[in-house]
């Protein structure tokens, strides 16, 4: 009955045995009385025999139905040797079969595994490393030394919110092989974590091979024979040393990002923290994707084949709501069913959706690029794998109709309908249009004032302080051109004497008549210098010609006209701490604006959004450097001509994904066009400039709609 080639290794805390099936690597727990009585049917004992044995042993009230279940079970896990049994009394009750690795690979496009070899036993280098990373005190060192710059690196986040969204910026700008190349070492170091505790425990890696995840090639190893250990903790250890081994990149990822200066070596060690922080734990420790928190609650919960077994159970139930046969749970290694059922359903559709939104956003990522290809290879491979899993549940499905306990037609056909039902009306409901675009405020004909030349700042007005016309709006002081006049004049007045004394003796001395001549030539060069110098001077003086407020840039960041990239965001530096400081030539000092001035929002979106907005649609605003305000605007002008080339507020801007060209000006991966807002309201002149983050509000639209635009748009014939 038994297959000969199965593996049993017996559990004496827990009382039962474990049996792996080497074909498909997959192992299973029994019980002291399903091994008695599995080893027993093996041997051809009598089933009365062998119930009046179970009764007296394991007081097992109807031993006759257990074993009938026992029967049903073996066969599921292609534990016994395929046959028909007489005691199976329906075709729903043998097990489905297994998938081929092809059709895992089309079902799981984002992780491929080719096997490379098979490592030795015993490897010294093995043991060593695994005895310095595994004992208790240097887990408990590392997890407190984790904790401890944890806190410290969420304390310069909290400080400097934009700091990672900018270094992540600068990686885009070039660093793309070194991103993909330091995701593969680390989860190759992932990898060795698993191996390295292997070791540790006594257990053998059984394979190691190249996997491809998310495209990225990395080191895998294969460390089922884990199900070897005794001790279920031991298999959580196994199965949590990939996530350890993150931490403790991510340690010296910290170190790296508290102590490095701005750059690309900062910004890859804050990408490397991310990584193995949130992601690690978000995905490798989540237990509705097969990975490494799959496999820790598949031995906390004691169930092996976690997913087989939710899969099954979910089926189950499906029929059994179908009017089929009924939920035998002898059939599962755990009485909870609706739990496991509850679990497939819930792995199922997270898997699809992580899935979905994995091509989504791999699409926009990678198409820039030119690297659009792969997601379309892994899309189709996917729809392959989807479309044959379809096929085997409608087999399954009709060959329900056959059993002793058909489902009902009458069922089916509601249960289809309004499945269909909700995934037609979630196509077609319309939804908010959620469309989050930056701009920056700007008055609509101010004036920027410049520093004429290299000064400090004598007098600024306070902030919205009235201006009359006639004073000034800013006093600069400039030493440089106050020496200039003051040597112009001093050499003035030299050669005003020369020329009185020459015309006094001009009388007795023909000659010279033709010198005076020179130097009042050189008299009236000088005093044109002197009026320029004089007039440079005057220019320090910026008087008000209409009544207004003057705009101080106060930004931490000098705004020149000489540097290629300058923001407007306001700080909280004071206009009077800028008093006394020296400024360069062609600095912006601020605005000067009047009161009929008024303050407007230009946004940047993308071309689609610019086909669903009009005159007059609203927008809210969000300033930077105020997020709990918000503003309403209305749309005032769309330029629908789109343009790679963003104005100087939102060139480098942290949220515009982009790249940077050769002459290092940032540029979006795709156009934008530019849309004028009207603000309803009057606000205070300091928030010109600042950047803001603009929510459209559009017409709702279906999730089929969007798919129809973005398709005619990407992909329809150019029939021209």
């Amino acid at each position: 009955m038994l297959r000969t080639d199965l593996e049993w290794i017996e559990q004496r805390n827990a009382s039962g045995w474990i049996v792996r099936d080497p074909l498909s690597e997959s192992f299973y727990y029994l019980s002291a009385a399903e091994y008695i009585a599995a080893k027993s049917l093996d041997k051809k004992m009598n089933p009365a025999d062998l119930a009046v044995l179970l009764r007296d042993r394991f007081s097992i009230s109807n031993p006759m139905e257990w074993l009938r279940v026992l029967v049903i079970k073996l066969h599921r896990a292609h534990l016994a040797k395929p046959r028909l049994d007489s005691q199976i009394n329906s075709l729903g009750e043998l097990n489905k079969p297994t998938h081929h690795w092809l059709t895992r690979t089309l079902l799981n496009p984002f992780s491929i595994k080719i096997p490379a070899f098979r490592p030795r036993e015993k490897m010294p280098w093995a043991k060593v490393l695994s005895g310095i990373f595994f004992t208790k005190p240097s887990v408990m060192a590392f997890l407190m030394l984790w904790l401890a710059l944890l806190v410290l690196v969420v304390q310069s986040w909290i400080r400097d919110p934009h700091a990672m969204i900018q270094s992540i910026r600068i990686l885009q700008a070039g660093g793309w092989f070194w991103i993909l190349l330091t995701f593969g070492c680390m989860k190759s170091f992932h990898e060795l974590g698993h191996f390295l505790a292997c070791h540790y425990f006594g257990a053998r890696c059984k394979e190691v091979g190249i996997m491809l995840l998310f495209f990225t090639p990395c080191l895998y190893c294969n460390v089922t024979d884990s199900w070897k250990l005794p001790s279920k903790w031991q298999r959580i250890a196994i199965s949590l040393a990939g996530i350890y081994f993150e931490l403790i990149i991510s340690i010296l990822a910290a170190l790296c990002w508290l102590n490095l200066s701005t750059g690309f070596g900062k910004s890859l060690a804050g990408l490397i923290l991310i990584a193995c922080t949130l992601n690690t734990i978000i995905v490798n420790g989540n237990p509705l994707l097969r990975y490494d928190g799959y496999y820790v609650l598949s031995d906390l919960w004691e169930v092996p084949n976690l997913s087989s077994q939710s899969s099954t159970a979910l089926w189950d139930y499906w029929i059994w709501f179908l009017g089929g046969r009924g939920i035998s749970v002898g059939n599962y290694y755990t009485s909870k069913t609706h739990w496991l059922a509850a679990y497939g359903l819930l792995a199922s559709v997270y898997r699809f959706s992580v899935s979905v939104t994995i091509l989504w956003f791999g699409w926009f990522l990678l198409k820039p690029f030119g690297l659009g290809f792969l997601v379309i290879t892994a899309a189709t491979a996917l729809g392959i794998g989807l479309a044959y899993q379809t096929k085997q549940l409608i087999t399954w499905m009709l060959l329900e109709f056959f059993t002793a306990k058909p489902i009902r037609a009458a069922r089916l056909l509601i249960a289809v309908g309004l499945f269909l039902g909700l995934i037609i009306g979630g196509f077609l409901l319309p939804l908010p249009d959620l469309s989050l675009q930056r701009g920056f405020f700007v008055h609509r004909q101010s004036q920027t004032l410049y520093a004429p030349e290299n000064s400090w700042i004598r007098q600024f007005p306070r902030s919205h302080e009235e201006i009359p016309i006639g004073h000034a709006v800013v006093e600069l002081d400039s030493p440089e051109v106050k020496l200039q006049h003051l040597e112009l004049q001093h050499k003035i007045d030299e050669l005003k004497f020369a020329l009185e004394l020459f015309r006094k003796i001009a009388a007795n001395d023909k000659n010279l008549a033709q010198e005076i001549l020179l130097k009042e030539s050189q008299l009236k060069e000088l005093e044109s210098q002197a009026s320029i110098v004089q007039q440079r001077d005057q220019a320090m003086q910026m008087i008000a010609t209409q009544p207004g407020c003057f705009i101080a840039n106060t930004s931490g960041q000098i705004m020149s006209l000489t540097s290629p990239i300058h923001r407007f965001q306001d700080s909280n530096q004071t206009t009077e701490a800028r008093i006394g400081k020296p400024i360069q030539r062609g600095d912006i000092l601020g605005w000067y604006v009047t009161h009929e001035d008024a303050l407007l929002v230009e946004a940047y979106v993308p071309e689609e959004l610019t086909q669903r907005l009009h005159v007059g649609s609203i927008a809210a605003c969000k300033p930077d450097c105020d997020p709990d305000e918000t503003y309403y605007a209305k749309v005032d002008s769309i330029n629908p001509v789109a343009t790679f080339d963003l104005p100087e507020p939102l060139r480098g801007d942290s949220w515009i994904l982009g790249l940077q060209d050769p002459s290092g000006q940032w540029k979006p991966i795709q156009p934008l066009c530019r849309v004028t807002l009207n603000l309803d309201c009057s606000l205070s002149g300091s928030i010109r400039g600042n950047l803001a983050t603009i929510h459209f509000h559009t017409p709702p639209r279906s999730i089929a709609s969007r798919i129809q635009e973005y398709l005619w748009k990407n992909f329809r014939w150019n029939l021209n």
